[in-house]
């Protein structure tokens, strides 16, 4: 068994559009116990091959929070705006006009919007 160390976070990720600008969902308190989640991972040898598995491992079902916030900076580093977002988030991408915010343990699913111009 290997179990990481916790430490606070600060930030789930950051991706940068077509115009420069920085989308950076962040954290505006760390998770609580309960909000928690983590990957059981279990790696067996038989005959040969090897498998490996995993597995997430907490609240799964909690689908809200208020953990998170996405802000949006300028190519300056100027603060254009902040939303509060309220789902879990363990990535976010850009592709073209398309911002995806990826919920990976609770439910594994994309949200999905479009960045427009100001």
């Amino acid at each position: 068994m290997v179990q990481m160390p916790r430490m606070n976070q600060c930030a789930e990720g950051t991706a940068v559009d077509g115009s420069g600008r920085v989308w950076v969902v962040t954290l505006n308190r760390q998770p609580r116990e309960d909000e928690q989640v983590g990957v059981n991972m279990t790696v067996s040898m038989s005959g040969g091959e090897r498998k490996m598995s995993m597995k997430p491992s907490g609240n799964t079902e909690l689908r809200t929070t208020d953990v998170y916030r996405l802000e949006i900076y300028s190519p300056e580093g100027e603060l254009l705006g902040s939303l509060p977002v309220d789902y879990f988030v363990d990535g976010i991408y850009i592709k073209g006009d398309r911002l995806f915010l990826w919920d990976a343990m609770r439910g594994a699913k994309f949200y999905e919007y479009r960045i427009k111009e100001l």
